[in-house]
C-alpha cells in the first residue's frame, strides 16, 4: 500500500538542474517536471549533465 501524501523522489536526481538557481518545479497530480527559466527549451531533456546557463544554488548559511 502506498502513501498518497508522501513526497515522491525528485525526478532525475543526478541532473545538474537540481543544483541550479534557474530551476522551477512543475508538479501535477501525476507528474513532476523540471523547468528552466533561462533556456529557450523550457523543459530540457533529462538528465542534464552540462548547461551554459547553469548557476549553482548558493550554500545555506547556518
Amino acid at each position: 500500500m502506498s502513501d498518497e501524501t508522501s513526497t515522491p523522489p525528485a525526478p532525475f536526481p543526478t541532473s545538474l538542474c537540481h543544483q541550479c538557481v534557474h530551476r522551477r518545479d512543475v508538479r501535477t497530480a501525476r507528474s513532476w517536471f523540471l523547468r528552466c527559466v533561462k533556456l529557450e527549451t523550457k523543459y530540457a531533456p533529462q538528465p542534464v549533465r552540462a548547461c551554459p546557463m547553469f548557476e549553482p544554488v548558493p550554500p545555506v548559511s547556518p
